[in-house]
């Protein structure tokens, strides 16, 4: 059982970072992947620091508290940078035009004649008044 709370996330970074060359990730932006998995590590190694110095808090294994907390830190921070490193990906195949949107909503709007973010958020008025009657001109209630 140990192992697999160790192994899965090991699993999870080794299995990413070789199917990584096969995305559409750029390798310009792999050492941001690193630094992320890098930091989940540090973060979780200082979280768990912190509450072993507690004087109020007892940590009954602390080795397999870092163990564990560290290899899930990498496997966050791995799925974080990978996040952070195909929003400049995006960015570049977008500007330089090699790729069409891949969000059907958003080629959809393209596509449509009138569409404008503006026409898309103003909602329609309300079939229930007519255009003599405001919405507040209701009779006021009484206290009783």
């Amino acid at each position: 059982m140990d192992f697999l709370l160790v192994g899965v996330p090991g699993l999870i970074v080794l299995y990413g970072g070789v199917r990584l060359s096969e995305t559409a990730i750029d390798p310009d932006t792999y050492p941001r992947i690193v630094a992320w998995c890098l930091a989940g590590f540090v973060v979780v190694l200082a979280v768990i620091e912190l509450l072993n110095l507690e004087p109020g808090v007892t940590i009954a294994y602390p080795r397999w508290s870092f163990t564990l907390g560290t290899a899930f830190g990498i496997a966050a921070g791995f799925g974080v940078g990978v996040n952070d490193a195909r929003a400049p990906s995006r960015t570049h195949e977008r500007s330089s035009g090699t790729t069409e949107p891949s969000n059907a909503r958003t080629t959809d709007r393209t596509r449509s004649p009138g569409w404008s973010p503006t026409n898309s958020r103003t909602r329609s008025p309300s079939p229930r008044y007519t255009s003599n009657e405001s919405p507040r001109a209701t009779t006021p209630r009484s206290g009783k």
